[in-house]
């Protein structure tokens, strides 16, 4: 996800990084549920098949929902961890089906 500078003032740091003079913001995500830790959430320009995306910390995964919960993709996370947000994904299946309709189905 790319990062929006709201004041649209940049600023070239002596490094040559360029930053926004306010603050970075980063587009919110639709947020279907937060537990233990764990983010779930959509992206706003999901698609098909039904998909949620899960946080902790610096890692992140793609669960599949639409007939069961299976794992797509993941990085950054811990074995314990995927297998936590698998658990917490299939107990708010129907939670995450519902939430994808509303938001993201138009």
């Amino acid at each position: 996800m790319r990062p929006v500078c709201r004041s649209q003032t940049w600023v070239v740091r002596p490094s040559g990084l360029a930053t926004c003079a306010i603050s970075w913001q980063v587009p919110p995500v639709p947020k279907v549920f937060e537990k233990d830790g764990f983010l779930f959430f959509f992206y706003s320009n999901e698609h098909r098949p039904i998909q949620v995306h899960v946080r902790r910390g610096s890692g992140e995964a793609v669960f599949e929902v639409a007939h069961g919960v299976e794992l797509r993709e993941s990085q950054g996370l811990k074995i314990k961890d995927l297998a936590k947000a698998e658990a917490l994904a299939s107990e708010h299946r129907e939670l995450i089906i519902t939430k994808w309709h509303e938001h993201l189905v138009r």
